[in-house]
């Protein structure tokens, strides 16, 4: 996964995966701080902090500087996730949103109610992405699946990931 070509003021890029994207996003984030300031926006608290300085260590001699660039605030409910989003300001750096929708899915959040607050965010991301280029990462979810298909409407680049199974393989006897 490498959209750091297509990762420009103005670009909203979604990465979607039925399955956990925590290294893709790891990584990015690693590539992202060697060349500047990233803020790291978490839905989903699925931030790997241990893994990305592993990462920059293999990137960078000077991880201390490459680590002060990262800027991480978490969101642990839907109205949280509103709430950094409108409190974010638009900077001329990259924003990544890991796990956006993950609160949303909270079966105690009417669907009415999930859709209303997306709309907001919506409006947010708009916003955040004029001075800097904008990352979502998001999970589909099946019982609300409008959330996801909103969020995909809005980017102008989807990138869909599919993360392999390994193929196991009964080894020989003899």
């Amino acid at each position: 996964m490498n959209i750091l070509p297509i990762l420009h003021a103005g670009k909203l890029i979604v990465v979607s995966s039925t399955h956990e994207t925590r290294e893709q996003i790891t990584t990015l984030t690693a590539e992202l701080a060697v060349r500047g300031a990233v803020t790291i926006l978490d839905g989903g608290n699925h931030f790997a902090a241990y893994q990305t300085i592993r990462k920059l260590r293999m990137r960078t001699p000077d991880v201390e500087k490459a680590a002060s660039h990262i800027f991480v605030r978490r969101a642990f409910t839907c109205y949280q996730m509103l709430s950094l989003l409108e409190s974010s300001p638009s900077l001329q750096q990259p924003c990544i949103i890991m796990d956006m929708l993950a609160s949303f899915y909270d079966e105690n959040i009417q669907p009415r109610e999930a859709d209303r607050l997306l709309d907001l965010c919506l409006v947010q991301l708009d916003r955040l992405r004029l001075m800097g280029p904008i990352v979502v990462s998001l999970k589909p979810h099946t019982d609300r699946s409008f959330l996801a298909e909103r969020v995909l409407s809005k980017a102008d680049n989807v990138i869909e990931v599919e993360i392999p199974y390994p193929v196991l393989a009964q080894p020989a006897l003899f």
